[in-house]
C-alpha cells in the first residue's frame, strides 16, 4: 500500500498476536535532508540526468553524498514520526542502503530527531561486520548490523535481511516493510515470497521526488557543487584531484 503518513504502519502493530518484525528504511522515510544537494532526491536526479544527458552529474556521487552524511543536516519526515516509530512495541530494525562509513554520522541525525535506536533482534548484543557475497559471486560490500541499525551498502534489502535472520538464527511470522522506494519494496516482496514470510510493503510516499527536477533547484545545485568543488581545491587538493579523475572510495 502506498502513504504519506507512518501512522498507517502503527497501525500494524499487533504484537500480542505474534511476532512482527518492523523494519523502517531511513531516507525519506524517517529522515530527510534540509537542502537539496546531496540529498536522497538529488541522488536520484543525479542517476537520472546520467542516463539523459541533458545534465552533467558531478563525478564519484557516493563520495559526494558521504561528505554530505557527515556534514550536513537532516529532520524527520513529519513531525511526529519519531513518536509514532517509538511507540511500535514490536522488534524493529533500521535497514538502510548507506555504507557502514557513514554509520557515525546516520545514528547523529537519527538521535537528534528523537528516535530511539530499537533493541538488537534476539540475543544478539555486539555489533557485527560481515564481508557479505553474493551466493554467484557476482556482488559484495562491507555492511554492518549494531544499534539496531542495519547498513547495506545498496545490496538487495530483501536478500541481505533474510541473511541477517540466518546468521543470528531469528524466525519471524510477519515482516513489514516501510520504504520510499517501490524497487525496495519489491526486492523484500520477492525475498519474503521464496522464504515463505508473510509481507507487508508500506511504500511511504509523502516526501515528493519528480523527475526532472525544477530548474531552480538544478541552479541550487550546481552553485552548491561549485562552492565544494573550491573548498576541496583548497584545502585537499589531491583528494579533489582524486574525485576529478573518478577515482571514487565508495
Amino acid at each position: 500500500m502506498e502513504s504519506e503518513d507512518l501512522k498507517d504502519a502503527a497501525l500494524l502493530d499487533t504484537s500480542a498476536e505474534g511476532r512482527t518484525l518492523f523494519v523502517f528504511d531511513i531516507d525519506d522515510t524517517l529522515l530527510t535532508s534540509t537542502t537539496f544537494f546531496g540529498s536522497d532526491y538529488w541522488y536520484e536526479w543525479q542517476k537520472y540526468i546520467a542516463g539523459n544527458g541533458s545534465h552533467a552529474p558531478v563525478p564519484c556521487r557516493f563520495d559526494i553524498i558521504a561528505l554530505n552524511y557527515e556534514a550536513g543536516t537532516q529532520k524527520a519526515t513529519q513531525e511526529d514520526a519519531p513518536q509514532i516509530f517509538n511507540s511500535i512495541k514490536s522488534d524493529k530494525l533500521l535497514l538502510t542502503s548507506r555504507s557502514s562509513n557513514s554509520r557515525g554520522a546516520t545514528l547523529r541525525e537519527l538521535k537528534k530527531a528523537g528516535y530511539v535506536l530499537p533493541a538488537m533482534i534476539g540475543t544478539a548484543q555486539d555489533g557485527v561486520l560481515y564481508d557479505w557475497r553474493s551466493p554467484d559471486g557476482q556482488k559484495s560490500a562491507a555492511i554492518s548490523y549494531h544499534n539496531g541499525l542495519y547498513m547495506v551498502s545498496g545490496q538487495d534489502k530483501g536478500v541481505l535481511l533474510l541473511f541477517l535472520l540466518e546468521q543470528l538464527k531469528e524466525k519471524y511470522l510477519q515482516i513489514v516493510l516501510i520504504d520510499d522506494g517501490q524497487k525496495n519494496i519489491d526486492a523484500m516482496q520477492k525475498a519474503l515470497l521464496e522464504a515463505k514470510i508473510p509481507f507487508y510493503g508500506i511504500h511511504y510516499v509523502k516526501i515528493k521526488k519528480p523527475l526532472p527536477v525544477p530548474r531552480e533547484l538544478e541552479d541550487t545545485a550546481d552553485q552548491a557543487w561549485n562552492n565544494l568543488s573550491n573548498y576541496l581545491k583548497a584545502t585537499i587538493p589531491k583528494r579533489f584531484e582524486e574525485i576529478s579523475r573518478g577515482e571514487c572510495a565508495y
